[in-house]
């Protein structure tokens, strides 16, 4: 019977293993990826897909010494300027726009 018992639990102390080996790999891909994503070539002021959709060829870039760039961008008669924090486009503001033929 010891050796009924010991063979058991060494076949569930080798199942044991593999699940915590199998959830070890699982957990270092998930890390090695989010670490490749982190380390990902970083942009400053890159405009996301759907900015360039919307505004197309129509943005302009402007250098400013010791300042982030003013981008603005042109879309239906509007002219929209990015704000920007940590080097990243976080919205668009209108700064002019044409309102003939619009009731206000």
């Amino acid at each position: 019977m010891a050796t009924r018992t010991s063979t058991t639990s060494i076949v569930a102390s080798t199942t044991r293993k593999d699940s915590v080996t199998s959830r070890g790999a699982a957990a270092g891909f998930v890390l090695a990826a989010v670490l490749a994503a982190g380390c990902a070539h970083h942009i400053p002021y890159a405009l996301s897909s759907a900015d360039q959709a919307r505004f197309g060829t129509s943005v302009l870039r402007v250098n400013v010494a010791g300042h982030a760039p003013m981008i603005l961008g042109l879309n239906d008669c509007m002219v929209y300027k990015a704000r920007t924090a940590h080097e990243d486009i976080v919205g668009w503001d209108v700064v002019l726009a044409s309102y003939w033929g619009m009731k206000i």
